[in-house]
């Protein structure tokens, strides 16, 4: 079986219904050669379903070469969701979306091409012109909440929260590693955090189309996504990254063979401006950090773990994914 270049985060909580849409709209993305599920992984996140989510999605990822299904105990939001899911990705690019595709996959070329040459892509659906969200109410709050981020925030973007969003799978467990928010302003801290390691999106200009059945409530949803928005203005510290410098004469497969073998799959490996490699562990506190990476430092026979700063990584002269190429 091919190994996937990118894999396709969808999230979703009790949403069995929709998943079925989007998975329809996939279908016939990949019959007019748009997506090529040979090549392409599709990871369904259930968010802690209590409707029949779970056994729909493990239905839908028995009929694709490369479908899977992850699921999270409980209910936790769309941000902790496409969170799980973007770590457990192996593929080297990786793009979320929502679980009835309202972003048509047909336009999986244009994303897989800006991710070839940028960290981070993000689907817009202004670029040709404004966004219409199907009522009135949604739309004036949807513009108006893009305004208020635009204005607290680094980030220029006029479309935030458009579900469809690319990474290098690389950097985007980095960004996650940083992201703290659980529900739906998690995409506003994820740009808020790229800024920080000076990654600029590269826009990709999408169609959209509203599904029935969506799980965002105005009045509710905007007050917590407002709240969010304050925690991610006023946050003054951020989790730190663990590392562990690698042996000058190891190759990155020695080392992804290492890393495979003490339980860090697809972890970040970081080449720094002298050229020194560090294996990064992320997306787990620091407790589980140190052991991960004294359990490397044990294959190693050398080295010593250590906090690796922002700016290191910003500056850094890559940063490629440590995969089991067996």
């Amino acid at each position: 079986m091919t190994t996937p270049l990118a894999t396709i985060v969808v999230p979703a909580f009790n949403e069995g219904e929709r998943l079925r849409t989007g998975f329809e709209r996939l279908l016939t993305a990949h019959a007019e050669g748009r997506v090529d599920l040979d090549h392409t992984a599709v990871l369904y996140v259930d968010d802690g379903s209590s409707d029949s989510t779970p056994q729909v999605a493990a239905e839908l990822a028995r009929q694709i070469p490369h479908g899977q299904v992850l699921s999270l105990e409980e209910n936790q939001g769309k941000g902790a969701a496409v969170r799980a899911g973007i770590f457990a990705t192996q593929s080297p690019l990786v793009i979320f979306t929502d679980a009835d595709f309202a972003i048509d996959p047909r336009q999986m070329p244009d994303m897989l091409a800006a991710l070839a040459q940028h960290r981070l892509a993000v689907g817009s659906r202004v670029v040709k012109g404004h966004i219409n969200y199907g009522t009135g109410l949604r739309t004036r709050a949807g513009r108006g909440f893009n305004a208020l981020v635009r204005g607290v925030s680094s980030v220029e973007l006029r479309d935030t929260q458009c579900g469809w969003k690319g990474m290098q799978t690389a950097w985007a467990k980095v960004l996650f590693h940083l992201v703290a928010t659980k529900r739906f302003a998690f995409d506003v801290e994820l740009l808020v955090r790229a800024s920080y390691l000076g990654i600029t999106p590269e826009e990709v200009a999408v169609s959209w189309r509203d599904v029935a059945g969506s799980h965002v409530r105005v009045a509710r949803d905007s007050l917590q996504m407002l709240g969010d928005l304050a925690k991610v203005r006023v946050a003054t510290t951020l989790p730190r990254f663990l590392g562990i410098q690698a042996p000058e004469h190891l190759t990155t497969d020695e080392i992804s063979q290492i890393c495979v073998s003490v339980g860090l799959p697809g972890t970040p490996l970081l080449t720094g401006r002298s050229g020194e490699r560090s294996v990064l562990a992320v997306g787990m506190n620091e407790s589980q950090a140190t052991k991960a990476l004294a359990a490397v430092r044990r294959e190693f026979h050398s080295g010593t773990v250590r906090v690796v700063s922002i700016p290191e990584i910003r500056f850094a002269r890559h940063l490629e994914l440590a995969l089991d190429q067996r």
